[in-house]
């Protein structure tokens, strides 16, 4: 018995002596012609059984499609870039508001979930909405952007649930980790649920990993082999060998069953329990994909200017309304806010007044826009008629215009300054305001330091 490479990662295979190959059957052969005897019995698996009841009951919900349409709209109006596998902290504290579920880890789940979808691209580290795929997914049904985001997780080899298994830390590029699969990995634990579980009962999740340990122990490890991946703890102990089974591949079908599946709304989840939705079925049967009907809703626009989106509402129409204006909150309904800065924003996308006042009154059902919008899309209708300029300012006020003027004519202290704003008043450099106040006292003058 040896080992070889293969795309699924290391393999078991047998070697068999030549003059052993000389006197064995060349075609396939039976068993008819053998005497009766009795057969080891193959054990392949005892069916979960169903939980009569469960607490703490967390339904799984299709918020990702609404989550996955805030991102996309996010990176086509700013083309954030990456770090790592997700967006830097100042992108963070901005997106992370409008989210229905604000984990990071989803975050990082939505954002490779999306290039493996063909939603996202990334070019020269910065993501964007790939246009290809774009408008079809977000023109689709719900259900039907659901079977795509579960498939695409389903097949992907960019996102490897094992390296975000909350309490492992992977060494990537150590051991024979470079030959991990995490689709092929994926596909036999979905088919080991798909044999194994009640299709519509509660089940225990530490009863199906018990299991798998009993009758697939080497599941993700094609070889046997538990000692050649560099896999710690956060305690920083590594993780090898039959002995860390349950913390690394007990902890992995944890996470598969209560993060990405729970996430993607195949799994309902309840203390140590899951449960198969439709969609959940539905990928493990891979036959006829659910089609519920989806309720419609309006987009709403009030006289302020404030845009009420629901979830209801086309993900396409909401995707739209978000890149020309301001965002407010998210959540079952979403705020916008049609201003100034939402505008001229659209306007850097091409996207003319003419554009959001015909979009909206088609998202109204043909209804006349409201006075207020009307005007303000009006007056912005050929840009902006001027500009200026809204900052924050260090200002150096005198007790007297004498004061002032020794400064402004001392080269020494002037430097210091920007624009005069009165008789006894200056604009102070934003990062000068400490050297001018030791130079000041080095002529002679007090500075009193108020509000910094």
């Amino acid at each position: 018995k040896g080992f070889e490479n293969a795309e699924t990662g290391a393999r078991s295979i047998i070697y068999i002596p030549d003059d052993m190959i000389q006197i064995l059957p060349t075609h396939k052969t039976a068993y008819e012609h053998l005497e009766d005897e009795d057969m080891p019995f193959v054990d392949e698996g005892s069916p979960i059984e169903p939980l009569d009841e469960v607490e703490d009951v967390r339904p799984a919900d299709t918020s990702l499609v609404d989550d996955m349409t805030t991102l996309l709209a996010y990176l086509r109006l700013y083309g954030p870039a990456l770090e790592g596998q997700t967006l830097g902290a100042e992108d963070l504290e901005a997106l992370l508001p409008h989210l229905i579920n604000a984990e990071p880890e989803r975050l990082v789940f939505s954002i490779l979930l999306g290039i493996s979808a063909d939603l996202i691209e990334v070019q020269g580290g910065r993501a964007y909405p790939k246009r290809s795929g774009l408008q079809r997914w977000l023109s689709a049904p719900r259900h039907e952007q659901v079977r795509q985001l579960a498939e695409a997780w389903r097949e992907s080899s960019l996102y490897t649930d094992l390296w975000h298994v909350p309490g492992l830390n992977v060494e990537k590029e150590a051991g024979t980790m470079h030959l991990y699969n995490p689709a092929a990995v994926r596909g036999l634990i979905i088919e080991m649920m798909k044999h194994a579980l009640p299709q519509q009962e509660w089940w225990s999740i530490e009863e199906f990993i018990d299991m798998v340990r009993e009758d697939q122990v080497d599941f993700q490890r094609p070889n046997g082999d538990f000692d050649s991946w560099y896999i710690r703890s956060d305690s920083g102990d590594y993780l090898s060998g039959l002995e860390s089974w349950d913390a690394v591949e007990g902890a992995l079908i944890d996470f598969v069953i209560s993060g990405p599946m729970h996430w993607l709304g195949l799994t309902d989840l309840a203390d140590d329990a899951a449960r198969l939705t439709a969609y959940g079925r539905a990928l493990l049967e891979s036959g006829g994909w659910p089609q519920p009907a989806e309720p419609q809703d309006k987009v709403e626009v009030a006289q302020d200017g404030t845009i009420l989106v629901s979830r209801r509402v086309s993900r396409m129409d909401r995707f739209q309304v978000a890149r020309f204006s301001t965002w407010v909150s998210g959540g079952q309904v979403y705020e916008y806010r049609l201003d100034a800065r939402g505008i001229a924003r659209g306007a850097d996308q091409g996207i003319t007044t003419g554009h959001i006042a015909t979009f909206l009154t088609r998202a109204l059902g043909d209804q006349p826009l409201p006075p207020a919008v009307t005007r303000l899309l009006e007056n912005w209708k050929s840009g902006p008629t001027a500009s200026v300029t809204i900052e924050r300012l260090i200002v150096l006020r005198t007790t007297a215009p004498e004061t002032l003027e020794f400064i402004l004519d001392t080269p020494a202290l002037r430097r210091f300054l920007g624009a005069r704003l009165g008789p006894m008043a200056a604009a102070v450099r934003a990062d000068q305001w400490a050297a001018l106040r030791d130079a000041l006292g080095e002529h002679g003058i007090q500075a009193d330091i108020s509000g910094l």
